[in-house]
């Protein structure tokens, strides 16, 4: 993470945001919060996070999923693990919350967040956290075997936080359904399909992350006529974990993977949920 002091934190709840007409591509990034026509981006090409020991989580599991954003020929992305670390770790990881989970200022909607730091202005990333909601939803790793209708799909839903990871948010191009891109709002309960990528997420992706070219903004992508919701809108502020500064955090999965029954002709009356972003 960048150490930089004179950095603020916040911690934003954003607001659902339906398209009404849906281009070929539709992908978004996610922006600094006072400077909206700043999309975010991390300066180098590889970025390294961990997996907290004390989370349970499976570390092959959780690399498996953040790695389907890596290895296309359109970028030159890289992921690198860095093995077992502990929440004070100045370090990006991977962890869950088992309780407290709207007590410290979460989406009581949000199956998963991801709070990304950066400096105001540039849009430039020094770090980013996963958080998985275990104190309000459960989990499995096998969703195609084991669900049984209320649990999400662990590799799905981190899948998801890892294209936030990178610096991207919701795409407008979604219906609601398994056909949706990864990084779609929402998901079904015992829905695996967010584990692959889309082309709209791949074309994210590579807006971002050109191979061999700067990075890339959001900005000046067609702004398409936009439904806002009614997800409240709130700010938190704090330290960072395991950083004496403050910084500013965006959670664009902040709004998590809040709770929506399916449409009908789905196999199974299952809650929906926003993706944390």
């Amino acid at each position: 993470m960048v150490h930089d002091h004179g950095v603020r934190r916040a911690v934003i709840a954003l607001a659902c945001v339906c398209a009404l007409s849906a281009p070929a591509h539709a992908f978004d990034c996610k922006y600094d919060k006072d400077n909206p026509s700043v999309s975010l981006y991390w300066p180098t090409r590889t970025l390294t996070y961990g997996v907290v020991a004390s989370s349970g989580l499976d570390p092959a599991m959780v690399q498996a999923a953040m790695h389907s954003w890596v290895g296309w020929d359109c970028t030159d992305l890289e992921l690198e693990y860095v093995g077992l670390v502990a929440e004070s770790d100045p370090v990006s990881h991977v962890t869950v919350v088992r309780t407290g989970w709207v007590a410290d200022g979460r989406p009581a909607s949000a199956v998963a967040v991801t709070n990304t730091f950066y400096t105001p202005f540039t849009g430039v990333i020094g770090g980013a956290n996963i958080e998985v909601n275990e104190d309000l939803f459960e989990f499995t790793a096998d969703a195609e075997q084991t669900c049984d209708g209320t649990q999400y799909d662990l590799p799905s839903v981190i899948t998801h936080e890892a294209g936030h990871f990178v610096g991207l948010g919701h795409t407008k191009l979604f219906n609601n359904a398994p056909t949706d891109p990864t990084m779609a709002p929402q998901v079904g309960a015992c829905e695996t399909y967010m584990r692959s990528l889309a082309d709209d997420d791949l074309a994210g992706l590579c807006n971002l992350y050109p191979a061999g070219e700067p990075a890339g903004r959001c900005g000046g992508l067609p702004d398409d006529a936009r439904v806002l919701g009614n997800q409240p809108f709130s700010c938190v502020v704090g330290p960072s974990p395991g950083e004496a500064g403050l910084w500013l955090a965006l959670a664009g999965a902040l709004v998590g993977l809040g709770p929506r029954r399916r449409r009908a002709g789905l196999a199974k009356t299952c809650p929906r949920v926003r993706s944390g972003g």
